[in-house]
């Protein structure tokens, strides 16, 4: 007969509770910090500090993208719109929290951060109920939305040193994403949440 399979070492065990203890912390973190950055953007106080926008601000100050930045002030924008406390918002993974916050429906939303806590749902689960949610059967392979747009010289001339701008800024060479980033940021400027439809009042 084979030895007898023994559990984890007390070291082993201190360790994952270590582990567990420190990611509690980092959501506790990046929810404070989404509710900081949210301040921000609402008082416009990047501009007092000499930066020319949001975007600046955020690659400046915490080096991470200022699209993430936004889904994080979104998030806990609509945490607060729908009612769900911070306690309940911080025992949630950060990539679970972005993903059903992308819900309109804030009961479908409660529901969903109530049930993904409880049974420690998988993120592949979650964006699957988000996106059955949002009337989209699968979200593995999201459809991308085609716009074709007509500007004038002077304006395409506009939109284009935007564009390369963000590009420089960025490090990417996507027009689609440096578009994105303008968006968010002047959505940002006037109050809006980058998730809104754009049927709601500013803030």
């Amino acid at each position: 007969m084979g030895a007898k399979k023994s559990g984890p070492s007390k070291r082993a065990r201190d360790l994952d509770r270590q582990v567990r203890d420190i990611r509690g912390a980092i959501r506790t973190h990046w929810l404070r910090l989404g509710r900081v950055l949210a301040q921000i953007q609402e008082a416009l106080a990047y501009r007092e500090l000499g930066f020319d926008n949001f975007q600046q601000y955020v690659e400046a100050r915490l080096a991470i993208s200022p699209r993430w930045a936004n889904y994080l002030v979104c998030m806990v924008r609509k945490a607060d719109r729908f009612g769900i406390d911070a306690k309940q918002i911080s025992r949630l993974d950060i990539s679970k929290g972005l993903e059903i916050f992308r819900l309109d429906d804030a009961k479908k939303a409660r529901q969903l951060v109530t049930s993904t806590i409880r049974q420690d749902t998988s993120l592949k689960d979650v964006k699957r109920q988000v996106a059955a949610a949002l009337g989209r059967p699968k979200e593995d392979e999201p459809q991308s939305v085609r716009k074709v747009w007509h500007f004038s010289p002077s304006q395409w001339a506009v939109v284009r040193r935007a564009i390369r701008a963000v590009n420089l800024s960025t490090g990417s060479d996507s027009e689609t994403y440096a578009v994105e980033l303008i968006c968010a940021d002047y959505l940002a400027g006037i109050g809006l949440d980058a998730g809104d439809d754009g049927e709601s009042q500013a803030a």
